[in-house]
């Protein structure tokens, strides 16, 4: 079975977490890196303008994506063997 690396449309919220979380662990990876990146710059501006709490709570929710981002290339490693030939349609998106 090929796996999804991009999701290119989804008429409700459900739909999306569904297809995203159908995506490849490898292009999972990457989304999360994108969304660690944005969470740490949300969390960052909320440290500068004073609202410690919620910058507290927002760096919090970068260390459990990128925990999160660690379990999937993992799972990533451990399933390239069964995906040799999807892999060669579509190469893999992480070093």
């Amino acid at each position: 079975m090929d796996h999804e690396i991009m999701v290119s449309r989804a008429d409700s919220l459900e739909e999306l977490g569904t297809r995203i979380a159908r995506l490849r662990y490898d292009a999972l990876v990457v989304l999360m890196q994108v969304i660690e990146s944005d969470l740490r710059e949300q969390a960052e501006k909320d440290l500068a303008r004073d609202r410690p709490r919620l910058a507290q709570l927002g760096f919090e929710s970068v260390k459990h994506t990128a925990d999160l981002r660690a379990v999937l290339t993992s799972m990533f490693t451990l399933s390239q063997k069964h995906m040799e030939k999807e892999l060669a349609k579509n190469p893999q998106l992480i070093p």
